[in-house]
């Protein structure tokens, strides 16, 4: 029956995500901060965490009692709910690549992709928080005109006004197929039940996360560091080729033409001289070494007699300095002031850099170290150095300090929104997931780098909106005094599956990276499912049933020591509604109906001040 679908808000709702995602690259490129090859990962991380907040949203409008039919007072019910959690989850997400930015000041390209997520997650929330609720609001008013949903200036030939998105009055294909409800209904109906009474179920997810925790923390030390540059590039490249017969022609070596800088010479010292000669000499003994180096101030200073006078050893340069030949193979080598005094001057020594990150970090620290000890003040660099050399070695400490600071800054921010002792749980969780992705890197040889510092980061921001959803609920809408069972299943029965469509579209949406020519989207992509699996099993059983059990063995041994007497637990009634495989789609109408009953329930046990015996869970 036309009407029953609604194809063209679903449709103008995901497509805010992806110009989020487009228009905070286009900032990007407006401020003149350069692209890199990890910015392309933006539109996919937007996508995926803004289809989150329009499921929220959605979910918020489909929850308002059906008695309460005009638009506005719907989204004016609706959005309070919607947005506090939207707001949350943008916040902390803000808050920790802001932080990934911030402390990665050093690494160009780690600072461009964690600024565009920023403002891509920003442009995200202002298009969900105003753009989204203008669309819905359009679409209820369509279905109470009566008009199609592809074709909005046709009527339907059949129904009237009234009509509300969440009521179908009858079967069509589409509500056959739909999974939704049953989703829903296997968390009101199972999944809550199973977490607040079955102590098996408790005792399995516990462990699980434990296990996993566990585990990861084993293996952990285990993680290398750097990557090799043939993971940036498509395995069909040509590129790739070349690089396989360098590596095969030259023993997995390439030429390294390092710089020597010699600041302010002092050539008329006796002592200055022998250094000179001692280091270049080192130098051509080197077993990595290609050719000799090549120094013109080596060979000056081989000219100047060991008691020369300053006079003599002025004639000698000028004199070397005189040849048309000098001149234009070493005029580039020299830096002199206005009145023809040297103030710096560079040598060239050729060697075999080693291809791997190791190799060539270890072999840069002997180059530098070298010269740094020479006495001479002297500096060997090369362009690989700040870019490979120095990222091998900082990565590691980089990843963790940045995870750290982000973690602390997360804790800050979910204070101002949740309950303190809920966002030391979240936070918490968050780390055990990053430790947990960790873990899977060390068991698959998946290095420190760049792609693993970038999805680090992206843990957090993706996680804490998962837990964060979980953990508000457990405060929201249930007495003060209520255990975690009781807390952790009306969690699941308010926010279950908005929390699972949220991870699952995450999974899809960075799911078709893993197909990838390029080994590091593939890395990219296999960490993402890693954190987006894992985040979604903390929050929705892990963490649950850990709180559970706590509370159970808590009231236990209060009751076994005799210093808590026996009481009665407040109970939350579970949904009604059966969902078997052949319900249609007055399923959605019973389990809105309960929603609501509970609801006026609640207001007027609060209105009537029933005191209720019950455990402070502390």
């Amino acid at each position: 029956m036309p009407g029953e679908t609604q194809i063209m808000c679903m449709a103008s709702g995901i497509v805010i995500p992806g110009l989020a995602s487009f228009a905070g690259i286009g900032l990007m490129g407006y401020l003149g901060l350069p692209m890199n090859i990890l910015c392309g990962l933006a539109p996919f991380l937007g996508i995926a965490v803004g289809v989150d907040q329009l499921f929220l949203l959605v979910s918020a409008v489909n929850s308002v009692p059906l008695d309460i039919t005009e638009p506005s007072d719907v989204l004016a019910i609706a959005m309070p709910r919607a947005g506090t959690a939207a707001s949350c989850s943008t916040t902390t997400a803000v808050i920790a690549f802001a932080v990934g930015a911030s402390t990665s000041l050093a690494m160009n390209g780690f600072f461009v992709f964690c600024l565009a997520l920023v403002f891509v997650l920003i442009l995200n929330f202002v298009g969900m928080m105003t753009a989204v609720p203008a669309v819905l609001m359009l679409n209820e008013r369509r279905i109470e005109a009566g008009r199609r949903d592809l074709i909005p200036c046709l009527k339907r030939k059949a129904g009237g006004n009234g009509i509300s998105t969440t009521v179908i009055t009858k079967q069509s294909v589409i509500s056959k197929l739909a999974v939704g409800p049953r989703i829903k209904g296997f968390f009101a109906n199972h999944a809550a039940p199973a977490l607040q009474n079955n102590l098996a179920c408790q005792l399995v997810g516990a462990i699980l996360m434990v296990g996993m925790l566990v585990g990861s923390v084993v293996v952990y030390p285990q993680i290398g560091k750097g990557m090799p540059d043939s993971y940036f590039l498509p395995d069909v490249s040509v590129t790739q080729d070349y690089l396989k017969d360098v590596e095969v022609a030259l023993d997995a070596n390439a030429p390294l033409p390092l710089s020597i800088l010699l600041p302010r010479p002092q050539l008329h010292s006796e002592i200055y001289r022998k250094r000179v000669q001692a280091l270049f000499g080192e130098l051509a003994n080197r077993s990595d070494a290609i050719l000799p180096p090549v120094c013109w101030v080596k060979d000056v200073v081989d000219m100047i007699p060991a008691q020369a006078e300053k006079t003599t050893v002025a004639t000698i340069l000028g004199h070397f300095w005189s040849s048309s030949a000098v001149e234009q193979n070493y005029g580039w080598d020299r830096v002199t002031n206005s009145d023809g005094d040297l103030l710096a001057a560079r040598c060239h020594f050729f060697a075999w850099q080693p291809m791997d990150a190791e190799g060539r970090s270890l072999q840069a620290d002997e180059l530098m170290n070298h010269a740094a000890g020479a006495g001479l003040e002297a500096v060997a660099f090369h362009e690989s150095f700040p870019i490979h050399v120095a990222r091998y070695r900082k990565i590691k400490d980089a990843v963790l300090q940045t995870v750290a600071w982000a973690l602390l800054s997360v804790l800050v921010s979910l204070a101002l929104f949740i309950p303190f002792r809920h966002a030391v749980i979240a936070v918490v969780m968050v780390a055990g997931v990053v430790l947990v992705m960790l873990g899977y890197m060390s068991l698959t040889e998946i290095t420190y780098n760049a792609v693993t510092y970038s999805t680090s980061v992206m843990a957090i921001g993706f996680c804490v909106e998962y837990l964060v959803h979980v953990l508000h609920f457990t405060n929201h809408g249930v007495p003060a005094c209520s255990t975690w069972e009781l807390r952790v299943a009306h969690a699941l029965d308010q926010v279950g599956y908005d929390v699972l469509l949220g991870c699952s579209t995450a999974f899809i949406g960075v799911f078709c990276l893993s197909f990838h020519t390029a080994m590091c989207f593939r890395i990219f992509a296999a960490n993402t499912l890693v954190i987006t699996t894992v985040g979604g099993f903390f929050a929705l059983w892990g963490l649950p049933s850990s709180l559970a059990l706590w509370s159970r063995g808590k009231r236990a041994v209060l009751r076994a020591v005799g210093t808590q007497p026996e009481v009665d637990i407040v109970e939350t009634p579970a949904y009604s509604a059966e969902m078997g495989a052949g319900e249609t789609a007055e399923v959605d109408t019973q389990m809105q109906n309960t929603e609501v009953g509970r609801a006026q329930a609640r207001t007027k046990d609060e209105s009537e001040e029933v005191t209720a015996t019950c455990v402070v869970d502390a």
